[in-house]
């Protein structure tokens, strides 16, 4: 049997039951030819607030078996989207307290008003490094124009790997993502690095 578990703090907007706060555990179970996933949601103060359980068998995946799940599980997209729903109105009635959904980060709403502003097909994320006071691009983090698809594909297909060496052939402009207590986008390439970051996690900002 081989058992993986995992805690991360919450960060998104889930459901509208619950605040962005607290943290999720997993605990996966692998056993032969089944699974089961579990998931636990515990606020700040370490109350749990919600266990999700999920059971499954291994089955091979052919034309058979598709059927098989298809006849067994008729509209399931449906029935689940109704379910959610009708619980949601249960827990409504009987006057829980509903969180509205937050606005979306100043970032994205840059990035968004300078898509349209520069009438761009990508917008790409930069910091600004302050020991160098140079601009560094985040060139996999940023807003793109789906219709480029097919263009990146076939840039893929023909070697190149360089995310600016494709964002060089289109019309691109930047945005600098908000820094406070450190770079978002800090990552370890030295032991001075591995400092900084001990350093972040010792004040607790992550």
């Amino acid at each position: 049997m081989k058992n993986l578990n995992e805690k991360v703090k919450k960060v998104f907007h889930v459901s509208p039951f619950f605040q962005i706060e607290g943290e999720y555990e997993f605990n996966t179970k692998i056993l032969n030819k089944s699974i089961k996933v579990e998931i636990k949601y515990y606020k700040k103060d370490k109350t749990n607030l919600l266990n999700a359980i999920f059971y499954g068998e291994q089955s091979e995946l052919n034309d058979k078996n598709l059927l098989l799940c298809f006849f067994a599980y008729p509209l399931m997209t449906i029935k689940v989207i109704y379910s959610i729903h009708l619980h949601a109105l249960y827990l409504w009635i009987k006057g829980i307290k509903f969180f509205n959904r937050p606005n979306p980060s100043k970032d994205i709403i840059s990035f968004s008003k300078t898509l349209i502003k520069d009438n761009c097909s990508i917008v790409l994320a930069y910091t600004t490094d302050k020991k160098k006071k140079s601009k560094n691009l985040h060139p996999t983090f940023g807003l793109w124009d789906v219709s480029l698809r097919n263009d990146l594909r076939k840039s893929l297909n023909s070697g190149i790997r360089k995310m600016l060496a494709w964002t060089a052939k289109h019309n691109v402009s930047y945005c600098k993502f908000s820094e406070s207590k450190f770079n978002p986008f800090f990552n370890i390439n030295n032991p001075d690095d591995l400092i900084e970051a001990e350093d972040i996690i010792e004040k607790g900002w992550v």
